[in-house]
């Protein structure tokens, strides 16, 4: 009789799972669990911000460091608008969210569907910022999603790089 070979594949029995599982909670245990949501967090390769009612920046990942146009302290707690300096934040001296073209703000739009559970999937978003003067865009594609913690909903927004606007 000729000799068969079989391959089998090994898959780790339950207890050796278990203990994988117990090493990986043991890892983000809850003195770790800020440097593991952090890291998470900027591994990222799109600018990745939280925000909450009013666009107001909660947090954000390093790739979204780009947009903004003042130190990370300056900007948490600032509404989006005002942090990269959107072209209409300055149309009133209310500023962000307050003028005439905020009603129709995409960002603004899909962060309030975000805060009422919905969820915003590849929105192209074009942005008009300014700087010394300049005005400058920058293409997206958007998304927005709701984020509850602790009895708070935020809404989480994705900003993937699209084609360069005209």
């Amino acid at each position: 009789m000729p000799e068969t070979s079989t391959s089998t594949v090994s898959t780790p029995s339950k207890s050796e799972l278990e203990h994988r599982y117990e090493q990986f909670a043991e890892a983000i245990s809850c003195s770790n669990l800020d440097d593991f949501y952090r890291v998470v967090l900027d591994s990222i390769p799109s600018p990745l911000l939280i925000v909450e009612k009013d666009v107001i920046i909660v947090d954000y990942n390093v790739s979204a460091d780009s947009l903004m146009r003042e130190q990370r302290e300056a900007v948490l707690k600032q509404r989006f608008g005002h942090a990269i300096h959107c072209l209409h934040s300055h149309d009133v001296a209310a500023g962000c969210g307050r003028g005439p073209a905020c009603g129709q703000c995409l960002v603004r739009n899909a962060v309030n569907r975000a805060l009422n559970g919905m969820v915003v999937t590849r929105q192209k978003l074009e942005l008009e910022i300014t700087e010394t003067g300049k005005t400058s865009r920058a293409a997206f594609w958007l998304t927005a999603t709701p984020l509850t913690y602790d009895q708070r909903t935020y809404a989480l927004l994705l900003l993937d790089h699209a084609e360069s606007p005209p």
